[in-house]
Formats: C-alpha cells, structure tokens, sequence
C-alpha cells in the first residue's frame, strides 16, 4: 500500500511537470533543432574507464563505441556483423580458427563481409563504402595494423591485465598477425557464433606504443573509432569530435559529441526536457514518469536482451539451502510485479534469443511430491519451504525466516518493497530491504561478501543465449552466487561446440534447465527501452543490447519543422 501511494505522488508530479511543457504538448521536450552539427547524448554516470581492455559500464561501452572500432561492426538495424577494420575474412572447417584480412590488405580472401553499400540510406547518407584497399588509420594518422589487434588481445587474455571482460574471451586460445594486415585468432573449441561477440568494445585494436599506465584517464589518447576526444571534463561531459583520419570520415553526419552524465533520478529527464539533451539513455528513466511519456511524440521504447532477477548467495544461509531457494521462487509473483512496471515476466534467466525456446517448466521430486519450481504457487511454495525446515516461515529454533534483499537507487528499486510484501503475504516471513551504493552492491557481488538476495542486471551482450549462460561456470569471474555446478560447466562446453544451430539451440535449454535446478538466482522480469529523442535525430536506432546504434550513422534534421 505503501509503495502504491508513494508511486501515486511520483505520478501527479511527473504529469504536472508534463502539463507545465510548452504549448506544443505533443512533445515531452523542445523540438528546435541545433543550428550546429553537435548531439548530447545523457546517461546516468560518469565512465570509470575509457580503456576498453577493462570497461564493463553501460556508460563506458557507449563512450568507447564512438572512439574505437573492432574487427566487425553491427548492422545497425539487424545487429548481424557487417565490416569494420576486417573487410574479409577465412575460417575452417571444424570453426576453430578464423583469419581476418584488414582494411590495407592488398589481395584479401575468403568470405566478404556486408560493407556500408548494404545499409538503407538512412544510414549512409549517400555516400558509398570506403574501398577496402583503403588501410584504416588511428585518430593521429598512423596506420593501424594486425599487429594492433593482436597487442590488445594478449592484453586482454593477460592475467596481470586483470580484465572482467576476460570471461567473454574464454573461447580464445592465441591470437598472432601474420602481416601487416592479417590476423589470426585460434579458439579453444568450435565457436560458431564467434563474430557476433566481435563488436564488444575489449575485442578493439590498441596501439602499444600508446598504451601507459593511466593511459585512458588522460584527456587525450589515440583511437580508431569515426571519433575522437576533444575533451573530458569528469563528472560534466566528454566531448568527442569526427575523426577526420576514419576510414569512412564522410558518413560521419556530427561535427561533435557531448557526453553528459547525470546520476540524479529527479533531474534524469528534466535535462532532456530543457533542451540539454537530445537524447537520453534507455536504461535508466525512472519507470515513475513512463505514465507521463506515453504518448509523447519523442517517447519511444523498444525490446532489450536482458533480465532482472536477484542473485542469490548460495554459500551462506539461509539461502544455501535449495529448497529455500524453490519456494521464494515460487512465491514472487512475477507478473504482478511487471504489470506495475510496464515489463515483461519471466520464469527462467534467458531473455529472448533468436531460435531459443526456454525450458516451460522444471518438474522435481521433493519428499515424494512433484513441484514445478518454475511455477507461481504459493500453496506449494509453503510446503517446500516446510520441506527446508521451516513451517510457517519459522525455524526449529522459533526464529523467523529472514531475507536481505540488496538494491541500488535504479530504475527498479521499488521491487525489493513489493516482494517484502509477496513473501509475507505468501510465505510468513521477514524480508529486509538494504539500499546499497552500485560500487557496493558490485564488490559485494563478486567477494560474496552478502548474505541473502541482490539486485542483478544482466545484458545479452550478443543475440545468443550463450551471453547469458557464461555467467555461471565455476571459474566466471560474473558469478556473483557461489554456484558451482560441473555438469552445468560440462553441458555448456558441449552445447557451444555444436555446429548445427538448431540442435546447438535445444542443447542450451537443457544447459539452462540445470541452472535453474540449482537455483543461484530468482528471475523477475525481462526490462524494455524507455528513452526519449528529439525528433530532429535521425540514423539512431535502439538495440536490445541496451548500447546504441553506432553514431557514426547519426545525423541532425535542420529541416525538421516541428510537424
């Protein structure tokens, strides 16, 4: 009840703020397009890191997309890869080595990949793909080569680098240039899926000679991307402008860049409302104002490839015991929870692959009766809990049950207050709600240092179930549960060395079956893209990978004329 009248408030004054817009209220902001080629792109934090051998942020990996550019690039529509540095590029037959011929290459094999002739011309603006005899240049001039890339690889693959982007290289086994514009990469086993992760910031060439202690600190440093910095003001805005040594420098529609970060919730879209903003980070409008946006001209939302759930410490009670773990499951009551917040529900922890099917249902045996643990019961969700021991929610020792829940100030911080009421209602126990700072909650999920639930987002990082799937084997450094389980390490193992698509699909269902067997997390909801943009944007797209369309493809409509 209590959330309900605080969500009440939240709502009159977002809506009274909408009224007090200008009289034009088909639009939640001001529509005047900038006399000048220069788009602020808001998100919600400073970047701790522009390196992208050790950037992890939403922030971060946004930033380093318009300064640095992989082997292969994104359709920005279909997210297939299409070509960046590579233009060509060789594999074998069992898909355990592929090489890449680069921009340079004087007589590249293999197969072609899609260049920027392919895009609508939306994107492209007219003007055709760079010749791939053209050698891509780094933002001082210099020639990049594969010797770049296979610097940046080893330092991701390095131990001493200490990256956490390290677990989405595990299918790497060595990488070598075998000239200056050749590069080989041998994998540890069949990876068919292996250039859809290729566009992932940490896969980004690196020049050595450029590369220092506190390097990507600095206000300047070399990058190969269609931008550059021009300036980096900590805490106010990043600043970056055309490359004018990018391969493809004409495409590029923005004279600058300005990213902005603003961590207060209140201030989130006022700034956007204001003009300050053209475009605001989907991640992070508070969902109180979804009510007050819709309808707006300049409002969209879109799919996204992640889930919210709560990870779950299995190594300490009293959720290290499993059957526990079934019946808080079982008592959320997910869909409510994602009626109120405009989502989508979700019983298992893999959003929406393509050609993936989620397991429908996990039926076990526990003394003798079949639960489906996958399913909101509460009646059933009470009798596995006194299973565990704990009839009525109390203990043999007459103690109540109780569960910590850890959360940030994000988006969904109401969750932890509607599930406190779910469990009482539904279970008869205590739950407390602890409201953490992000750096806090982050190094309490890895050390393990919690006892109880925490708030967890995870993004699909690539359209493949896999990139949700990598978090759990024993030896992830994204764990963040104490799950060790060797037949879920084993299964995902033989799943992702099978080459068929299909079969390789049904196979990580069964992998993900033997997750959630094990339980080392809840599954709440599968989140949409809520942001807003000006009208005068165009060649921006959503991608449900929570990143934006790369804005190399971005341009300003000064024609546009409000209508």
């Amino acid at each position: 009840m209590l959330f309900r009248v605080a969500l009440s408030i939240f709502l009159a004054l977002a809506l009274t703020a909408c009224r007090s817009s200008a009289a034009d209220d088909r639009y939640f902001g001001k529509t005047v397009p900038p006399v000048d080629n220069r788009l602020t792109y808001e998100h919600v934090a400073e970047p701790e890191t522009l390196d992208p051998t050790l950037a992890t942020l939403t922030q971060e990996w946004t930033t380093i997309g318009a300064l640095f550019e992989g082997l292969v690039a994104s359709h920005p529509e279909t997210l297939e890869p299409i070509a960046g540095i590579a233009t060509h590029y060789e594999v074998n037959a069992d898909s355990t080595q592929y090489t890449f011929f680069l921009r340079g290459h004087a007589s590249p094999r293999g197969t072609r990949l899609p260049d920027t002739n392919s895009l609508p011309d939306e994107f492209r603006h007219g003007h055709k793909a760079a010749p791939a005899l053209k050698a891509a240049q780094w933002s001082d001039g210099r020639v990049l080569t594969a010797r770049d890339f296979a610097f940046a690889w080893k330092r991701l693959l390095d131990p001493a680098t200490a990256s956490p982007n390290i677990a989405y290289a595990k299918a790497v086994k060595d990488v070598r240039a075998l000239d200056e514009f050749t590069f080989q990469v041998d994998l540890n086993s069949p990876t068919p899926f292996f250039l859809k992760i290729l566009w992932q910031p940490f896969f980004s060439p690196l020049r050595e000679d450029a590369v220092m202690p506190g390097w990507a600190a600095r206000k300047q440093f070399v990058s190969n991307g269609p931008f550059r910095i021009r300036e980096w003001k900590p805490y106010e805005k990043i600043v970056v402008e055309k490359n004018p040594f990018y391969y493809e420098a004409d495409i590029v529609g923005l004279d600058e860049l300005v990213f902005r970060p603003v961590s207060d919730p209140s201030s989130y879209v006022n700034v956007y409302k204001a003009g300050e903003a053209d475009i605001i980070d989907g991640l992070n409008v508070p969902k109180f104002f979804l009510p007050a946006l819709r309808g707006k001209r300049d409002f969209r939302q879109a799919p996204l490839f992640m889930n919210f759930s709560y990870s779950i410490n299995v190594t300490k009670p009293p959720a290290d015991n499993v059957l526990i773990r079934y019946a808080l499951n079982m008592a959320t009551d997910k869909a409510a929870i994602a009626e109120l917040l405009g989502a989508v529900p979700s019983k298992t922890f893999v959003a929406n692959a393509p050609g993936y099917d989620p397991p429908a249902a996990i039926k076990l045996d526990i003394d003798g009766v079949t639960y489906d643990v996958l399913k909101y019961d509460p009646a059933q969700a009470r009798e596995i809990l006194t299973h565990a021991g704990f009839p009525d929610g109390v203990g043999r020792d007459s103690t109540r049950l109780n569960i910590p829940i850890g959360f940030t100030n994000s988006p969904l911080r109401q969750i932890p207050e509607i599930i406190q009421q779910q469990w009482r209602d539904n279970l008869h126990i205590d739950v407390t709600p602890i409201m953490m700072e992000n750096k806090v909650l982050y190094d309490s999920t890895v050390t393990l240092q919690y006892a109880g639930l925490l708030e967890s987002s995870w993004f699909g990082t690539y359209l493949d179930p896999d990139s949700f799937l990598l978090r759990f084997p024993s030896d992830s450094l994204y764990n963040g549960t104490g799950f060790k389980d060797p037949v879920f390490d084993q299964l995902l193992q033989e799943a992702n060395r099978t080459l068929d698509p299909a079969e390789r699909m049904r196979k990580l269902a069964e992998v993900e079956t033997q997750l959630l067997k094990g339980m080392p997390l809840i599954p709440v909801l599968y989140d949409t893209l809520s942001y807003l943009e000006k009208p005068y944007v165009r060649g921006m797209r959503p991608t449900p990978l929570g990143t934006p369309t790369c804005f190399k493809y971005v341009y300003i409509d000064r024609r546009f004329d409000g209508s």
